[in-house]
Order: structure tokens, then sequence, then C-alpha cells
């Protein structure tokens, strides 16, 4: 889960730790830009793990966003996150 406010506060959990983590809006939503995740840091182990790691390492610093409709779609190098609006 991940929820952005309008300025920039952003909080997130990624099934086995919550965080947040400042996010500034670039290029008309085109480009984000992540600040540093701070995360409660709990051991994930399985699954769970992987999934944090990979959110770990995509919201890390500039990403590419696109938004169709509740999708939104964060690229970062070969790794994609598709996150769905609830």
């Amino acid at each position: 889960r991940l929820r952005i406010a309008p300025s920039g506060a952003a909080e997130l959990f990624d099934g086995c730790n919550e965080g947040s983590v400042v996010v500034a809006v670039e290029a008309d939503g085109a480009v984000l830009r992540f600040g540093p995740i701070q995360a409660t840091g709990a051991e994930c182990d399985g699954p769970v793990a992987e999934v944090a790691e990979a959110l770990a390492a995509t919201l890390d610093g500039t990403v590419f966003a696109q938004v169709d409709g509740r999708t939104l779609t964060i690229a970062k190098g070969d790794r994609t996150l598709v996150l769905r609006a609830e």
C-alpha cells in the first residue's frame, strides 16, 4: 500500500513493515522522486520479504510514473510496480 498526500508526505506498507517517505512530483506527475524510506524494520520471511525488498529497491530515488484510471505504474530500471487505488 502506498498513500501519497498532496503535500508529498507518503505512507507505505509492504506486507511486513510500515513506513513513511517524502515524494516530490515532477514533470506533471511523470517523474516521482522518493526520499529515504523510514520503516519499522521488522524481520520479514518468504514471499513477504521479497515484496518488501522489491518495494524498497523500486521506491528509491527517481522513478517514472504513469496513471491510467485507478492504476499507478511506477518503473525504475528493470523493476515495475503496479498499484491500484482502493
